[in-house]
């Protein structure tokens, strides 16, 4: 398990050191064609108080493996990979969890090899029908990019299709969301790892890591602000440029929604339910929890000082908060406790306070930057 994820104090200086340097792409990876079979191990879960825990055999040896299938533009995945190894190494020197990145063509690939690996990897016995059939039609749409930790195997999959590695490739966006999704990944782990036992911990309620990490704007949004922060500190595209870029694409969705009669803020878009009805509102899909919410975390780390609470602080307690909150009857709420924990006031006060920055004016905005990764 990599040093980070028990997040001692002691941590901070190497944490600093990474942050203000050049991410240099020396990983621990290993590149997989897609006729090599899968080799994991399956997990051994102890119950516990309404929890399953588990010390994968990975733990320690944490690294990148990548499989390409056919079709598949090999610049462009090692591209996408130099991403994810700037992302992972701005934390420490492995991967916080074992990963699997998977990378095919939507039309060249043979889809069931793909669709197959991805069932296995979340823990589905190899051609489980349920799994295959929904596996084959989500990754055959134009365009995914996701990331995420298994409940079930605890391993993590970044799945890419040509959409992502080629189509996204302009002003090197296809790195950004390489950036973006490795931190949905950390979050996924984040919310998973219990440091006082030593293991990773699922609630049988649930096994999604969404439904702990925090409200839908802060989940997207600070990946969207690391990703970012990823691209700026390396030099493969110039920061303010595209956080400027971002605040415009906010202010507008905001002043287009009023115009439709609907009121768009950040606090609105706490959940997949929020998000549903506010599509149904506007009748297309909001991108505020992107664009809003990187500004909101970049604002949180203007009222901290550094991005430390918004890349660190805030993960330290999650899991163990949540739990406290799913065993009190609160399930997906222990991340206020971490919120307040990790940036001094409760989400409530902060949405007044955010609202209130939206209404400055651009260079005001713009002035909160700090220089990226900066811990």
């Amino acid at each position: 398990m990599l040093a980070v994820t028990y997040l001692s104090s002691k941590l901070f200086y190497k944490l600093v050191i990474i942050a203000l340097s050049v991410c240099v792409v020396v990983a621990p990876m290993a590149s997989q064609a897609d006729s090599a079979s899968l080799n994991i191990s399956h997990i051994n879960w102890q119950h516990s108080a309404g929890y399953d825990y588990a010390s994968p055999s990975w733990m320690g040896k944490e690294k990148l493996n990548v499989r390409t299938y056919s079709g598949v533009d090999k610049v462009k995945v090692d591209e996408i990979v130099k991403g994810v190894t700037a992302a992972y190494q701005f934390f420490g020197d492995r991967p916080i969890v074992e990963t699997y990145g998977l990378f095919w063509h939507g039309r060249k690939s043979d889809i069931n090899k793909v669709a197959n690996d991805v069932c296995i990897l979340d823990g589905a016995p190899p051609n489980e029908r349920g799994c295959m059939d929904w596996m084959k039609s989500w990754g055959t749409q134009p365009v995914v990019a996701n990331a995420g930790l298994s409940g079930n195997s605890l391993y993590a999959t970044m799945s890419s299709n040509d959409g992502w590695w080629q189509g996204e490739s302009a002003g090197n966006m296809h790195m950004k969301i390489a950036a973006h999704e490795y931190f949905h990944v950390y979050q996924g782990a984040q919310v998973r790892f219990f440091e006082k036992e030593g293991k990773f911990g699922v609630s049988r309620m649930q096994r999604v890591e969404r439904e702990g990490v925090g409200p839908l704007w802060l989940e997207e949004g600070a990946a969207e602000y690391f990703g970012f922060n990823i691209l700026g500190m390396n030099g493969w595209a110039d920061y303010q440029s595209n956080m400027k870029r971002m605040l415009n694409q906010a202010l507008n969705e905001i002043r287009d929604s009023k115009s439709r009669g609907v009121q768009l803020s950040i606090s609105a878009m706490e959940s997949l339910g929020d998000l549903d009805y506010i599509t149904q509102k506007l009748g297309h899909r909001p991108h505020l929890q992107y664009e809003g919410g990187a500004w909101a975390i970049a604002y949180l780390s203007h009222l901290t000082g550094s991005n430390k609470a918004a890349f660190v602080d805030y993960y330290i307690n999650l899991a163990e908060n949540e739990r406290e909150a799913s065993q009190g009857g609160k399930p997906g709420m222990g991340w206020k406790k971490s919120f307040k924990e990790a940036f001094g006031l409760s989400v409530e006060a902060f949405y007044q306070k955010f609202d209130n920055f939206m209404t400055w004016s651009e260079s005001k905005q713009m002035a909160i930057l700090m220089a990226p990764g900066k811990m």
